[in-house]
């Protein structure tokens, strides 16, 4: 198993309007009878064919004098995702950022969300607090903030991470949302999810305007604390949740009444009301969550 740890920087966080100025990889082979070899690594700047803001070179000091003579990322892609590369999943830590940026892979390793699972207790989970907090192996010379430096700090981290979870367990984990253990936001800010007020939960799901990955994360608590009721608000959230319904229930008007009202005692059918606001999150029907 080869995977191909992948850092980019860039000249923002748009991918519709930044573009990339440096990228590098990192290459893991996974021998599971000898453990975890270094493989291949390779960087380069990246001509982004845009002017480098400041505020941009304010995180990895690239300015545009450095990258005038660069390569195009075009001239390079092929380095990193082009034939014969022999990689059977790419890696990064917050891979939702560097994917979007990148040609569309078959399978990513997000680092971020799987030592949020692996590590939930710990404070902060970005790569250079877990370097110091994992006590990792990084060469003291390693340069923070660029494409290969953190490519090498994610890499030395995955190798950590499979020491406690499965490939399977990793990639699984990287589909879903980031699951989120300390509150970074709010009133609450610093507490620990599973703490949060039952109230607390429900405005953040219903009312408030947080990301997806926030209001996933309140929802999955709900669920936890045994809730079978989703009140008409919280449906409307999901603007394909009356669909859903018709889908799962067909001209059952009785039973498609009692889960809208939230009163069935049915458990597969709770799961599957419960589902499906957190389908919108992993493009499945709920019939296929429910099953």
């Amino acid at each position: 198993m080869t995977y191909r740890v992948i850092d980019i920087e860039t000249t923002g966080t748009d991918p519709e309007k930044d573009r990339i100025c440096e990228i590098a990889f990192v290459d893991v082979w996974d021998t599971s009878r000898y453990g975890n070899i270094f493989g291949k690594h390779w960087s380069s700047l990246v001509n982004p064919g845009i002017p480098m803001p400041p505020e941009a070179s304010a995180v990895h000091h690239i300015i545009d004098e450095d990258v005038k003579s660069a390569p195009s990322f075009d001239e390079v892609v092929d380095e990193v995702f082009g034939p014969g590369t022999e990689v059977e999943v790419f890696v990064a830590h917050n891979a939702k950022f560097d994917s979007s940026f990148l040609p569309e892979q078959p399978a990513w390793i997000c680092t971020y969300k799987c030592a949020l699972r692996v590590w939930p207790e710990f404070e902060k989970h970005s790569n250079q607090y877990l370097r110091y907090r994992l006590n990792l192996p990084v060469p003291r010379d390693v340069e923070v903030h660029r494409a290969l430096g953190d490519a090498t700090v994610t890499a030395y981290l995955l190798v950590e991470l499979l020491k406690h979870a499965t490939h399977e367990q990793m990639i699984e984990w990287s589909k879903e949302p980031p699951l989120f253990t300390i509150l970074s936001f709010g009133k609450h800010k610093g507490e620990r999810w599973e703490d949060l007020p039952d109230d607390y939960l429900t405005w953040i799901v219903e009312k408030s305007d947080l990301d997806e990955d926030v209001k996933w994360n309140a929802f999955r608590h709900i669920k936890q604390r045994g809730y079978l009721t989703l009140m008409t608000g919280i449906m409307n959230i999901n603007c394909h949740s009356r669909q859903h319904l018709e889908e799962q229930f067909g001209n059952d008007d009785e039973k498609k009444k009692r889960v809208e009202l939230g009163i069935t005692r049915d458990s597969k059918v709770g799961r599957t009301l419960l589902d499906a606001y957190t389908a919108r999150w992993f493009d499945l029907k709920p019939s296929e969550q429910a099953a």
